[in-house]
């Protein structure tokens, strides 16, 4: 077996999760693994809610397509406000190659 210089490797994790990453890097053996505890707190992960945060941009966006038609008979612009609007099919952003080029 051949012995080469080993590189230093930074892992940044939540906890529940650095055990998983942790185990599956030293059965990989390619990693001699030390925990260091992070007690800079500008330096630490905090966990977002995407679920959150994606339920009050859909109702945002409700509220957003029930005021539209309201507002459009206002609208001095000849196109309207209206048919600016297009629909967005999630599933062929994510197969057409939009998704990766975003």
């Amino acid at each position: 077996m051949s012995v080469s210089n080993m590189k230093k490797l930074t892992v940044f994790a939540f906890r529940e999760d650095s055990e998983r990453i942790l185990r599956r890097l030293v059965k990989l053996r390619c990693v001699e693994a030390r925990r260091v505890d992070c007690t800079d707190e500008r330096l630490r992960l905090r966990r977002i809610s995407a679920d959150a945060e994606l339920s009050r941009a859909e109702e945002q966006l409700r509220d957003i397509r029930a005021a539209l038609p309201q507002l459009v008979r206002y609208s001095t612009e000849n196109k309207g406000i209206g048919r600016s609007l297009r629909s967005f099919d999630a599933e062929r952003f994510r197969t057409d190659g939009s998704l990766e080029r975003a």
